[in-house]
């Protein structure tokens, strides 16, 4: 995932063991924080490689316990990528437009979900929303 209010890039514990990646646990761990302030548990950091398009980029990830996404590439990797999000495209540029790739894709079979009510989220703050998805969709499970 692209977010644009994340400082730093971060991946999962459950995504480093995934993929058995080595976790150094005596780097420098800053500490990050949530959109509302919690703290989240860094356990370490790692180098990875990242393939986009026919560029792979070294870039240093915190390895977070309990995080919600497998992957976020923040703004630290937006900035050594020199990234352009172009959201009237969907689409985002890496080294200054050489590299295209796609924000999000939309198949016959993806599937949307919907707020069950009307949620507000207030600035700096993280909400947990209940959703619904169309019984269309849920074959597809």
């Amino acid at each position: 995932m692209v977010d644009t209010g994340a400082a730093i890039s971060c991946i999962s514990t459950k995504f480093a063991r995934k993929y058995n990646v080595y976790v150094n646990p005596n780097s420098h761990i800053q500490p990050l924080f949530t959109a509302d302030g919690g703290n989240l548990d860094v356990s370490g950091t790692v180098i990875l490689t990242v393939t986009l398009g026919n560029c792979n980029v070294q870039h240093e990830f915190h390895i977070v316990k309990n995080f919600n996404h497998s992957i976020v590439f923040g703004i630290d990797f937006l900035q050594k990528t020199r990234s352009h999000i172009d959201l009237s495209s969907d689409f985002v540029s890496f080294y200054d437009g050489r590299i295209f790739l796609p924000l999000q894709t939309f198949q016959e079979n993806s599937v949307v979900l919907r707020a069950t009510k009307f949620v507000f989220i207030s600035a700096k703050s993280q909400v947990l929303v209940l959703v619904k998805m169309a019984k269309k969709a849920l074959c597809n499970f």
